[in-house]
């Protein structure tokens, strides 16, 4: 009828719009045979990566059916929650190990691409799409934060000229250009959006604490190692054996690094809430950071809190400490030691006791890695290649202190310096000095919440480079660097935001006025 609305039929299209008969019975042809090669294929995987594309096929089509704002969200539980859930897939998987493969010494075996990875690439996407059009459209940047990783990776390619295998230099290379992907991902995010980021991963950090007590209790691994959950690690303390906490993020000491590098944000984020929830959310957090950080038995560890933890406590409390956020946080960490004070024998024997060489292992293999350093001190020995050339250019001879394995020396700068020489070295200590100098502008910004991220932030960098005094660290572990990228983003994000260039970027003006 005229002047009213009724759905069109097939019959009423025009003619030129029909598709022809061949066509419409064609395409259910090809998407059946699609259907069918890719069931064929996804049931000849392993029950992880099977049943990971099954549930990633559904929840794509879902999600693309959702609102922009959705669509963000999703992808920035994911991207947190990927870290230490590793949804992972290796590709040209490189087996260099004598005998066998070794995945918690060296740095990247091949080409791992991460639920956390995809998602980054979709927070950009997003990010680029819905500012198309404004004064500043395309990706938020910060160039001192960009600046480290690329010269990192610039000396690494310099690495190329003494590495004795460069396909572990181009494998690392890639790892780093995922990184700098997470910290650009991170930098893109509006400021709801990085709250609820931080809540999201002060929540992962709660199920990480979470789990490293019912894998003490229980004595064993939960079964879930279709999120990487590995067996717990048993070690010899004092001429007996003792568990050691995983989690699902793969070794002790990693799960250590991921406590160590979040507990001084959890813990500044307390004070610089506004909201009870988020407060509430926070110290839950912080408090399974000091009883997570225990179960890990992780010496380096609790030294380097032991440093950062009251150093937050004094920059962001002063002489608030009988107010209510630092009276929380004061109250937390009293339950905690009353929690763990049966365990004061076992933390002495861990501190004190034997332990079946661990501690005097590194000081000879930094001799090792140092006369390492002397034959290439400009350019190193090659990205990603210490491993597997230690016991080639080792004179000491320290380096087969572990037998026929692919070891590193137990310091995360003697390791980047042997690999990429000064030069790499001095461009990876960028990469934590731009962060810190982002850190302290931010720092003045009269918002708490963007003081809290400037503080913790940092300071959880400041405690894994303590760490890295002891351990590999960032260097090793491909879950922890890219929590690192994603707080120096946070840092960065939350510089950003003071910026009057956030505004013409697309800012929201009511997030503006938090601001102010």
């Amino acid at each position: 009828m005229d002047g009213e609305y009724r759905r069109l039929s097939p019959t009423d299209w025009p003619e030129r719009t029909r598709l022809p008969g061949w066509v419409r019975l064609a395409v259910p042809v090809l998407i059946g045979c699609f259907a069918t090669k890719l069931a064929t294929k996804i049931s000849d995987l392993e029950l992880k990566f099977s049943a990971t594309e099954t549930v990633g096929l559904i929840g794509g089509l879902i999600w693309l059916s959702l609102s922009l704002r959705a669509k963000m969200l999703t992808a920035i539980f994911v991207f947190i929650f990927g870290i230490s859930l590793k949804v992972s897939k290796t590709f040209f998987l490189y087996d260099i190990a004598v005998g066998h493969f070794t995945p918690w010494v060296g740095g990247a075996a091949g080409v791992v691409i991460s639920v956390h990875f995809l998602a980054a690439l979709v927070i950009i996407g997003i990010a680029m799409y819905r500012r198309r059009g404004t004064a500043r459209s395309g990706l938020r940047l910060e160039p001192i934060l960009i600046s480290g990783p690329l010269l990192f990776m610039a000396a690494g390619v310099f690495s190329l000229l003494n590495a004795p295998d460069a396909t572990l230099v181009w494998f690392e290379l890639i790892h780093q250009a995922m990184l700098l992907v997470t910290i650009v991902a991170v930098l893109n995010l509006e400021l709801d959006e990085l709250r609820i980021a931080l809540r999201l991963l002060a929540i992962s950090v709660i199920l990480q604490g979470v789990l490293a007590v019912l894998q003490m209790t229980v004595g064993s691994d939960l079964g879930l190692a279709f999120f990487g959950e590995p067996q717990l690690v048993k070690e010899q303390i004092d001429f007996s054996e003792q568990n050691r906490a995983v989690g699902t993020i793969g070794h002790p000491n990693v799960l250590s690094y991921m406590f160590e590098i979040t507990g001084p944000l959890m813990l500044a984020l307390v004070t610089t809430s506004k909201k009870g929830t988020d407060r509430l959310i926070y110290l839950a957090a912080f408090a399974a950071v000091l009883v997570g950080s225990f179960l890990t038995l992780s010496r380096a560890a609790w030294i380097a809190e032991l440093v950062t933890l009251p150093m937050v406590a004094f920059i962001l409390y002063g002489s608030k400490l009988w107010r209510p956020p630092a009276v929380y946080v004061i109250t937390a960490g009293v339950a905690a030691g009353i929690a763990i004070s049966p365990a004061l024998p076992m933390i002495a024997r861990r501190l004190f006791a034997d332990d079946a060489g661990s501690a005097s292992h590194r000081w000879p293999l930094v001799r090792a890695a140092f006369s390492v350093v002397k034959q290439f001190p400009v350019f190193g020995v090659g990205l990603n290649n210490l491993g597997n050339a230690f016991p080639r250019y080792d004179t000491t001879h320290y380096s087969r202190v572990f037998g026929p394995v692919n070891h590193v020396v137990h310091n995360l700068y003697m390791l980047v310096w042997a690999e990429v020489g000064t030069v790499g070295l001095l461009a990876f200590l960028w990469s934590f000095i731009g962060p810190f100098w982002i850190a302290l502008r931010a720092y003045r910004s009269a918002d708490p919440f963007i003081k809290g991220i400037a503080v913790g932030g940092s300071a959880g960098l400041v405690a894994h480079l303590i760490h890295g005094l002891f351990d590999p660290g960032f260097k090793l572990s491909l879950p922890i660097s890219s929590l690192i990228a994603c707080q120096i983003g946070m840092i960065g994000a939350a510089y950003l935001m003071t910026k009057p260039a956030f505004t013409k970027s697309g800012m929201r003006p009511a997030e503006q006025n938090q601001l102010t």
